[in-house]
């Protein structure tokens, strides 16, 4: 009971000078330069995928609004909440007063956002696991209703797991140390809500992501497992079960990309929540390492657009369509064998296209 006064009454005191006194502002500089560049490089990454998203008409499809939904909450988080956080950490580490509504707000906003994004991304690893598994059941999973309600099902996710701590049970949404920045202060002074905030971290983080690896390991177990079987009985496959396996193929491209994304979220957001677990006075005493392990989680979240390109095919061809230049039309004093030839130059690919890749790359208005 004294210890959760007196430490109320110190953040009421030290509100006006710096929270940690083992922070120095060159230390401070250094990390707020740093992290406002990798948020900068973040921004321009999502403004690129989002130009891809809305240039290619196909990704508008099925399985495209669940990926444009989790792509718009993790834009979120990296455009608009963490340069909130650098500048809150910043304006309260060089003397300015803390604002307790301000800190509901805006941490309200990001707990919602960021568990809505957590689920959003559970909701797509079911959408993998019955595109590849039950592939018969994926027309009526990518209905309209149903990509309306896995949408709207994230965000009441979000708000129920966050309801909790902004009514005020098991902790609040004010300025905490050892940073000052806004954050969750646990309450502990009713037994009975000591455990809420461990149920709203687990509804809103743990649960969800546990959900995601889950599915998509045994997903990708069970089809090396059917690959093997195949290999070994060599079956021999009509041109309709070759096309349902490139259709297969294709979404396991979109499975591995997620899955690959959820494990680069979890090594960058995991350390904060292992760590203080583990050593739960470290930050403490050193609150730069805090401050170090946030900018991780920034460069997880700013780096996903580049893992997007990287892993998915049509991401990369339509990125290349729109850097490609136009080429002017050809005017009608150009001679004909002129024209013919610059139309050569410029679309090789239609002269040496191989049909064995014809088979291989199915079209791209097969749904995802």
């Amino acid at each position: 009971m004294n210890v959760s006064l007196n430490f109320t009454y110190n953040i009421t005191i030290n509100l006006t000078r710096p929270w940690s006194p083992l922070i120095s502002l060159e230390s401070l500089t250094e990390w707020f330069i740093v992290s406002l560049i990798i948020c900068v490089l973040g921004t321009l990454s999502y403004i690129v995928l989002f130009l891809i998203i809305f240039s290619e008409k196909s990704l508008h499809k099925g399985t495209g609004v669940l990926m444009m939904h989790l792509i718009l909450t993790e834009a979120l988080l990296a455009t608009v909440h963490f340069y909130l956080f650098c500048a809150d950490v910043f304006r309260v580490q060089t003397g300015s007063t803390s604002n307790r509504r301000y800190c509901y707000y805006s941490m309200f906003t990001y707990w919602v956002t960021l568990f809505a994004s957590n689920w959003s991304a559970a909701f797509l690893a079911i959408n993998r696991l019955v595109a590849v598994a039950r592939p018969h059941f994926y027309r009526h999973l990518t209905s309209r209703t149903m990509r309306a309600s896995m949408v709207a099902s994230s965000w009441l996710f979000g708000l129920g797991a966050a309801a909790p701590i902004a009514a005020g049970v098991g902790g609040r949404f004010d300025s905490m140390p050892p940073l000052g920045a806004c954050g969750i202060v646990r309450t502990r002074l009713q037994p009975q809500t000591e455990h809420v905030y461990d149920g709203v971290t687990t509804v809103g983080m743990y649960l969800p992501l546990g959900l995601t690896l889950s599915i998509y390991i045994g997903l990708f177990t069970v089809m090396k497992s059917n690959y093997g079987q195949k290999k070994l009985t060599n079956q021999v496959q009509t041109s309709a079960d070759q096309n349902a396996g490139r259709t297969i193929s294709r979404r396991l491209v979109m499975a591995r990309m997620l899955f690959a994304s959820s494990i680069w979220y979890c090594l960058c957001f995991y350390p904060i929540p292992i760590m203080m677990a583990i050593v739960p006075q470290i930050f403490a005493k050193h609150p730069m390492a805090l401050l170090w392990l946030r900018t991780l989680l920034f460069t997880g979240f700013s780096t996903k657009p580049i893992m997007y390109y990287t892993l998915n095919a049509e991401y990369r061809d339509t990125l290349r369509k729109i850097c490609r230049p136009v080429v002017p039309a050809a005017s009608p004093s150009t001679p004909a064998h002129m024209s013919h030839t610059t139309v050569q130059a410029v679309q090789p690919s239609e002269a040496t296209v191989n049909p064995a890749f014809s088979s291989v790359n199915p079209p791209h208005d097969i749904k995802l």
